[in-house]
């Protein structure tokens, strides 16, 4: 019943936040323009750099807090908490004030001359919502670790809203520095409610964390170091890749990559996080039921492809609908942006499954391979392939590099020894998988004649 409710709060917060993004960007587009949205993106994707430095406390946290409740040692997974939101406050606050001259002269690479000094001036807001994130992620993994992943949603869709009204408000007068005030502002929402329901949840936790306990400290370290060497060349994905197809492509073609990016991500979401709950119950059974683990794993492979799949191709038919209200007109750039990524993302659904197993069991050795062979080989193939074929062949290049190291952790993390437990392998998988590289296939085949066919629709309902 807890996995049901976290899942369905988790869904509808994903949901409500794409809402939110969708309103946000529609008024940046069409306030500041697609360039200038690029320019954003290219800000905060400098920012996750800092994310290198990372000692992944956050990462692990709500599996040993869930660990420690299913052990039922009184005051144990409130002492993980304490240390975990201590630990990241510093270290992430001390990068946050380092960060700021090489992002400076970092942004300097891809940008020049007004975009460059527009981008250098929300370096401060953009560095601030970055140690925001951080300790944002903290309170989430320990509503997560307590199974409350129901609060964590309620706070993250009540920070949105704040984001929401206040970017609708601020962006026309202030342009990037109002976005940038506004994503601050969700965040201190989200940090505030979600830190209130820790305390009332948890019980022993304190208003103000005032425990560190070196110990604890230690452990979360220990683990959070394996996940951090996957968390940095996963990291690495996002800016990495948005720089390469910014050099190669230009500002305006960045732009509506991070649009079909963002809602691409943001739909996969709706699975990726009702999936996540099931960190702490993978913790739990191999504490408790080590033979349920199978059965919970193979109902959460079956969940994922028949989710994963018509939600992925639904994003696929509906990207040139999604191009009319989000640019104004049909943009067959987009469309084919939109299949190349969804058919990249289906595949990270379907292997999630895998990985949260490793997260939940603590054997996070192949995932953290997978994420590696991605930090690495998305950035090298897009760069190889969009100097020798342009803005698709770079993109190409990073899907491809994506979908080999989500396979990874997809073929060899599994509850068993059995191979035929392996998520890769699982029938309905591969059925879903193929399905959603249809539509993909169809929609880049179709895109370049849509443009004439909503054109004709356009004048048929305007009369001229």
């Amino acid at each position: 019943m807890t996995l049901r409710r976290n899942a369905l709060f988790s869904v509808a917060e994903v949901l409500l936040n794409g809402l939110g993004l969708f309103f946000i960007y529609k008024n940046v587009v069409s306030t500041l323009g697609v360039s200038l949205l690029g320019v954003w993106s290219l800000v905060l994707a400098t920012t996750a750099f800092g994310r290198l430095a990372d000692v992944g406390i956050s990462a692990g946290l709500a599996r040993f807090v869930a660990r420690e409740q299913a052990k039922g040692e009184a005051g144990s997974p409130q002492s993980y908490i304490e240390t975990g939101m201590l630990s990241v406050a510093a270290i992430m606050g001390v990068l946050t004030l380092l960060a700021y001259w090489p992002i400076y002269f970092a942004l300097g690479i891809a940008l020049h001359d007004q975009q460059l000094a527009l981008a250098r001036e929300i370096i401060p807001y953009a560095l601030l919502t970055f140690w925001l994130l951080n300790i944002n992620a903290v309170t989430a993994a320990a509503l997560l670790g307590l199974h409350r992943a129901d609060l964590r949603s309620i706070s993250n869709i009540c920070g949105m809203l704040v984001q929401v009204a206040a970017s609708l408000a601020l962006v026309k007068g202030f342009q990037l520095k109002g976005l940038a005030w506004a994503q601050t502002a969700q965040y201190v929402v989200a940090i505030g409610l979600s830190w209130t329901f820790v305390v009332r949840v948890g019980r022993t936790v304190p208003v103000l964390p005032t425990h560190f306990q070196r110990g604890l400290f230690k452990e979360l370290l220990g683990f959070g170091t394996k996940l951090q060497v996957g968390t940095i060349a996963n990291l690495l994905f996002e800016p990495t890749t948005k720089i390469i197809i910014g050099h190669i492509a230009g500002t305006a073609v960045l732009g509506l990559y991070e649009l079909a990016y963002r809602m691409v991500y943001q739909v996969r979401g709706i699975a990726i996080t009702a999936l996540q709950n099931l960190v702490p119950a993978f913790a739990n059974l191999k504490e408790t039921d080590p033979a349920a683990l199978g059965v919970l794993f193979r109902k959460t492979c079956r969940m994922a492809a028949l989710v994963g799949a018509p939600i992925m191709a639904a994003v696929i038919a509906g990207a040139p609908l999604v191009s009319l209200i989000w640019i104004g007109t049909y943009n067959s750039d987009f469309t084919r942006l939109a299949a190349l990524l969804s058919l990249c993302w289906a595949v990270n659904i379907l292997a999630a499954p895998a990985y949260f197993l490793g997260m939940g069991t603590g054997e996070v050795n192949v995932s953290v391979g997978g994420q590696v062979v991605t930090g690495v080989l998305s950035p090298a193939l897009g760069l190889g392939l969009g100097l020798a074929f342009g803005a698709y062949g770079a993109v190409c290049g990073v899907v491809v590099g994506k979908i080999i190291g989500d396979l990874a952790p997809a073929y060899a993390n599994r509850p068993s020894r059995d191979l035929r437990s392996s998520a890769l392998l699982y029938p309905p998988n591969m059925l879903a998988l193929a399905f959603v590289g249809l539509v993909s296939a169809t929609a880049l085949y179709l895109a370049p004649s849509l443009g004439g066919i909503f054109g004709g629709l356009k004048r048929l309902a305007t009369g001229s």
